[in-house]
Protein backbone atom coordinates (compact mmCIF):
# COMPACT_ATOMS: atom_id res chain seq x y z
CA UNK A 1 0.00 0.00 0.00
CA UNK A 2 1.31 3.66 -0.93
CA UNK A 3 0.11 6.53 0.65
CA UNK A 4 1.89 10.18 1.19
CA UNK A 5 3.13 10.88 4.97
CA UNK A 6 4.97 14.30 5.56
CA UNK A 7 8.47 13.74 5.81
CA UNK A 8 8.46 14.84 9.82
CA UNK A 9 6.22 11.94 10.38
CA UNK A 10 9.35 9.69 9.18
CA UNK A 11 11.67 8.66 11.56
CA UNK A 12 14.88 7.02 11.30
CA UNK A 13 15.55 3.24 12.35
CA UNK A 14 18.91 3.44 12.51
CA UNK A 15 21.62 5.07 14.80
CA UNK A 16 23.73 5.73 11.77
CA UNK A 17 24.32 5.80 8.09
CA UNK A 18 27.29 6.06 5.62
CA UNK A 19 27.98 9.35 3.77
CA UNK A 20 27.32 7.66 0.58
CA UNK A 21 24.81 5.75 -1.31
CA UNK A 22 25.97 2.34 -2.82
CA UNK A 23 26.92 3.94 -6.30
CA UNK A 24 29.31 6.29 -4.67
CA UNK A 25 27.60 9.36 -4.85
CA UNK A 26 28.11 11.79 -1.24
CA UNK A 27 24.71 12.68 1.06
CA UNK A 28 26.07 16.18 0.66
CA UNK A 29 26.20 16.21 -3.40
CA UNK A 30 23.14 14.17 -3.93
CA UNK A 31 21.37 16.92 -1.67
CA UNK A 32 22.93 20.18 -3.32
CA UNK A 33 22.16 18.42 -7.14
CA UNK A 34 18.41 17.98 -6.32
CA UNK A 35 18.18 21.77 -4.33
CA UNK A 36 20.07 22.95 -7.36
CA UNK A 37 16.75 21.89 -9.74
CA UNK A 38 17.34 18.71 -10.93
CA UNK A 39 14.26 16.35 -11.08
CA UNK A 40 14.33 13.46 -9.07
CA UNK A 41 13.40 10.00 -10.00
CA UNK A 42 10.46 8.02 -9.02
CA UNK A 43 13.34 5.86 -7.03
CA UNK A 44 14.17 8.76 -4.79
CA UNK A 45 10.53 10.12 -4.13
CA UNK A 46 9.49 6.95 -2.80
CA UNK A 47 10.21 5.55 0.38
CA UNK A 48 9.82 2.51 2.76
CA UNK A 49 8.48 2.68 5.63
CA UNK A 50 7.21 0.41 8.71
CA UNK A 51 5.20 1.16 11.26
CA UNK A 52 6.45 0.36 15.25
CA UNK A 53 5.39 1.17 18.60
CA UNK A 54 2.83 3.47 16.77
CA UNK A 55 5.11 5.50 14.87
CA UNK A 56 7.02 5.47 11.03
CA UNK A 57 10.15 4.63 10.72
CA UNK A 58 12.59 4.62 7.18
CA UNK A 59 14.23 1.55 6.28
CA UNK A 60 15.95 3.76 3.57
CA UNK A 61 17.54 6.30 6.24
CA UNK A 62 19.93 7.80 3.53
CA UNK A 63 17.42 8.81 1.70
CA UNK A 64 15.55 10.23 4.55
CA UNK A 65 18.35 12.31 5.86
CA UNK A 66 18.52 13.44 2.26
CA UNK A 67 14.97 14.40 1.66
CA UNK A 68 14.59 16.16 4.59
CA UNK A 69 17.82 18.03 4.23
CA UNK A 70 16.16 19.09 0.71
CA UNK A 71 12.59 19.88 2.73
CA UNK A 72 14.64 22.78 4.25
CA UNK A 73 15.15 24.62 0.98
CA UNK A 74 11.92 22.91 -0.73
CA UNK A 75 9.41 22.58 1.55
CA UNK A 76 6.10 21.53 -0.48
CA UNK A 77 7.79 18.42 -2.83
CA UNK A 78 5.78 15.54 -1.84
CA UNK A 79 6.86 11.66 -1.31
CA UNK A 80 5.41 8.19 -1.72
CA UNK A 81 5.59 6.18 1.07
CA UNK A 82 4.78 2.41 0.66
CA UNK A 83 4.39 0.23 3.89
CA UNK A 84 6.41 -2.66 5.15
CA UNK A 85 7.05 -5.15 7.18
CA UNK A 86 9.80 -4.63 9.54
CA UNK A 87 11.68 -8.07 8.32
CA UNK A 88 14.95 -7.58 9.92
CA UNK A 89 14.91 -6.71 13.97
CA UNK A 90 18.50 -6.13 13.59
CA UNK A 91 18.50 -3.35 11.71
CA UNK A 92 16.63 -1.22 13.98
CA UNK A 93 19.02 0.45 15.92
CA UNK A 94 17.59 3.73 16.47
CA UNK A 95 18.46 4.92 20.42
CA UNK A 96 16.29 7.81 20.41
CA UNK A 97 13.58 6.58 18.83
CA UNK A 98 15.00 8.33 15.40
CA UNK A 99 15.01 11.81 16.13
CA UNK A 100 18.77 11.80 15.10
CA UNK A 101 21.06 10.03 13.15
CA UNK A 102 24.88 10.17 13.18
CA UNK A 103 26.44 10.09 9.65
CA UNK A 104 29.80 8.18 9.38
CA UNK A 105 32.30 9.59 7.60
CA UNK A 106 36.17 10.14 7.75
CA UNK A 107 37.38 9.38 11.41
CA UNK A 108 38.04 12.90 11.20
CA UNK A 109 34.54 14.11 10.39
CA UNK A 110 32.13 11.85 11.67
CA UNK A 111 29.49 13.28 13.73
CA UNK A 112 26.20 13.07 15.34
CA UNK A 113 23.60 15.14 13.25
CA UNK A 114 21.25 16.40 16.00
CA UNK A 115 18.55 17.23 13.56
CA UNK A 116 18.67 16.39 10.10
CA UNK A 117 19.32 19.75 8.86
CA UNK A 118 22.90 20.82 10.41
CA UNK A 119 24.69 19.23 7.44
CA UNK A 120 27.51 21.00 5.68
CA UNK A 121 26.19 20.74 1.44
CA UNK A 122 28.40 21.19 -1.28
CA UNK A 123 27.77 23.43 -4.17
CA UNK A 124 28.51 21.16 -7.63
CA UNK A 125 25.95 20.07 -9.31
CA UNK A 126 26.04 16.14 -11.25
CA UNK A 127 22.97 15.78 -13.16
CA UNK A 128 23.47 11.70 -13.17
CA UNK A 129 23.52 11.15 -9.15
CA UNK A 130 19.73 10.56 -9.27
CA UNK A 131 20.00 7.42 -11.26
CA UNK A 132 20.18 3.83 -8.99
CA UNK A 133 20.76 5.98 -5.66
CA UNK A 134 19.69 2.45 -3.50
Amino acid sequence: MCTELSLNEIRYSQDSISNTFYNGETLDKVISTIIGGETMTDNMTKIAVFKEYGKYYACDNRKLYVLKEVQRSKPNFKITTKFVKLSDKSKFTTKNDGTSIRIRRSPSRSGTVGRPNDAKRHSSHNNSVMDDLD
